[in-house]
């Protein structure tokens, strides 16, 4: 069985270096939750819905290894690019991301109150969102793509002389300051290539204690058994009373572990039966989830107790997004045809060159630990308890509960910790 991963923290609605610093204040033992409005409910939709349309494309290019993807980040720094692409490119970015009923304003707009509703939901956790944009400093970027990803991203806008070392250095500090280091760098080239013009990012970072944490003493190591049959020895924390809802059929077991005070929660979901994690995960949907979901009892019921097995692990992972986006229907804006026309001031023909991801998980006897950045690189075309033990491949959501955003997704195959 493959071990998925579901850390889709994130997000993204950006915001310069917007960070809320919630460990600090836990005055609120409880989430500051509010009815979501329809924007956010169709945009949490749209992601929830390419979060899994991707993340079968991506597990399936990477079976049996450890894979991490924020699809609210790729959404959100995708969603800027919307703001400077026109016609058949700007309907495929849309479409891509399963967002292609709502007009450019509302993308915007349930974006900005989106990233609201997320950075105060949960007070006792630490949740940075920013946004940003990095142009080539002989160019003039068009003041009104430049104007509606500040007011609707809060993103930095800045102009870099390219043509040096000083502007890898510069993005790249911008990118470890926003994931507290966690994800040192997004360009990993010591001079940005000539043709390149323009850099849409998107940052996310969430730290976060669980709410009944797991002691440390306790932790040892144990069996995991993989999807070929072979087993290793991983170290597998528990916890003989842990709040946690679970839910089990035929089909799948599934395990959600509330951080802070309730606002998020780690989501364990295991393949019953059979199947390997991947061959589940090639079944599993948006739909699928919410119908478990829905079993769920109402948050102002009794605390749900179980005892808890589970490992722990930290790893990165990176990747390319341009031939999975092609595959999900976003061409176009790879190619000389591509209809950018609102980005800078001067008519270029212009193109999207890369769109990458960057992420970082990290789960222990504390809490969780998780950062990811998106990149859009432009360039220039010519010029009661249960017992429960994790002993598997799995799959994990980190998701903040009451509006069903997926901050990150992924799978774990072998649990490492170092």
């Amino acid at each position: 069985m493959k071990k998925i991963l579901f850390l889709t923290i994130l997000l993204i609605t950006g915001l310069h270096l917007q960070s809320c610093d919630k460990n600090s204040n836990k005055s609120n033992p409880t989430p500051n939750i509010r009815e979501m409005r329809a924007g956010e409910k169709a945009v949490i939709s749209s992601s929830n819905r390419f979060c899994f349309d991707y993340f079968k494309l991506l597990s399936a290019a990477k079976k049996d290894t450890n894979v991490t993807f924020s699809p609210i980040s790729a959404h959100a720094a995708l969603s800027m690019l919307i703001n400077g692409a026109d016609g058949t490119t700007k309907q495929e970015i849309k479409d891509a991301l399963r967002i292609s009923t709502m007009s450019d304003p509302e993308i915007n707009e349930s974006f900005k109150s989106l990233k609201e509703y997320l950075l105060q939901v949960d007070n006792s956790v630490t949740l940075n969102i920013a946004n940003s944009v990095w142009a080539r400093l002989e160019l003039h970027i068009k003041s009104s793509f430049a104007n509606t990803l500040r007011n609707f991203y809060s993103a930095e806008v800045q102009s870099l002389d390219f043509s040096g070392t000083g502007a890898v250095k510069t993005i790249n500090n911008w990118v470890s300051n926003q994931t507290k280091g966690k994800i040192p760098t997004i360009i990993d080239d010591q001079k940005i290539a000539s043709d390149v013009v323009m850099y849409l990012l998107n940052a996310v970072y969430f730290k976060s204690d669980w709410k009944t944490k797991f002691d440390k003493a306790k932790t040892q190591k144990a069996g995991f058994t993989k999807d070929d049959g072979s087993v290793i020895q991983v170290d597998m924390m528990q916890s003989e009373k842990m709040e946690a809802w679970m839910y089990y059929d035929n089909s799948v077991q599934f395990i959600d572990i509330p951080f802070g005070n309730g606002g998020y929660s780690f989501t364990v979901i295991m393949p019953n039966g059979a199947k390997t994690l991947d061959e589940f995960i090639g079944e599993f949907d948006n739909d699928k989830l919410q119908t478990i979901l829905a079993k769920e009892p109402a948050a102002s019921s009794e605390p749900r107790y179980v005892s808890l097995k589970m490992p722990k692990f930290n790893f990165s992972f990176n990747r390319d997004m341009n031939d999975l986006l092609k595959t999900m229907g976003m061409k176009r804006a790879f190619t000389d045809t591509a209809e950018l026309p609102s980005l800078f001031e001067e008519q270029l023909p212009l193109s999207v060159s890369k769109v990458k991801q960057k992420t970082f998980v990290q789960i222990d006897e504390n809490g969780g630990e998780a950062a990811a950045v998106t990149s859009v690189e432009i360039t220039v075309t010519s010029v009661g308890p249960g017992f429960i033990t994790v002993d598997r491949p799995f799959l994990f959501l980190i998701r903040e509960k009451n509006s069903n955003t997926i901050l990150f997704i992924g799978k774990v195959h072998h649990p490492v910790f170092q």
